[in-house]
């Protein structure tokens, strides 16, 4: 496994830390645990399956677009190009074809 990513539902939320939200969530230390976990379990497993991380990031990458989540889209097709810019290639001109 990576290095631990930091709090994706804070990153894509922009929650600022020390903000409002930002204490809300901190009530509840374990939901916000926990949600972290459910995200790394799907895209920073430590034993992948049949799944690739390379998959995981383009199908996320192209749900989100096709949701026209923008921030998210360009957070996962970043991973994506990380892992295979010529399939976040395909992955974004399938997104302007849908």
């Amino acid at each position: 496994m990576s290095e631990p990513t930091a709090d994706v539902i804070d990153l894509l939320a922009g929650v600022e830390r020390g903000s409002a939200l930002d204490r809300i969530r901190a009530q509840r230390s374990a939901a916000r645990e926990n949600a972290q976990k459910s995200w790394a379990a799907l895209f920073e497993p430590e034993e992948p399956g049949t799944v690739s991380a390379l998959e995981r990031y383009a199908v996320a990458t192209f749900v989100a677009a096709l949701h026209r989540e923008p921030e998210t889209a360009r957070f996962y097709a970043e991973a994506l190009a990380g892992h295979d810019s010529g399939l976040a290639a395909a992955v974004a001109a399938e997104v302007e074809r849908a």
